[in-house]
């Protein structure tokens, strides 16, 4: 199969996600970023919602209809209360 062949393989309707994780197996890094590499953002929108992963630490990211962003403080020195008045 080629990266083409693969690109249109994953954004086939027939693939399933219960399908799509058992190929994830079977790739590797570099053939999935050349294929990232060929796909459209539409694309590579239409692939990610085929697929959950969800992680679980101290929270549970990656279910089906919820947002998460991850706010990252962009002060020298960390500081609470300026990250704090930016929102």
């Amino acid at each position: 199969m080629t990266v083409g062949e693969l690109r249109e393989h994953i954004l086939d309707d027939a693939a399933s996600e219960a399908h799509l994780n058992e190929l994830q197996r079977a790739l590797t890094p570099e053939i999935i970023a050349a294929v990232a590499k060929i796909m459209s953002n539409k694309d590579l929108i239409l692939a990610a919602a085929k697929i959950r992963n969800v992680t679980r630490c101290r929270n549970t990211m990656g279910e089906r209809g919820v947002l998460g962003i991850r706010a990252q403080p962009n002060h020298p020195a960390d500081d609470v209360g300026e990250f704090a008045c930016c929102f």
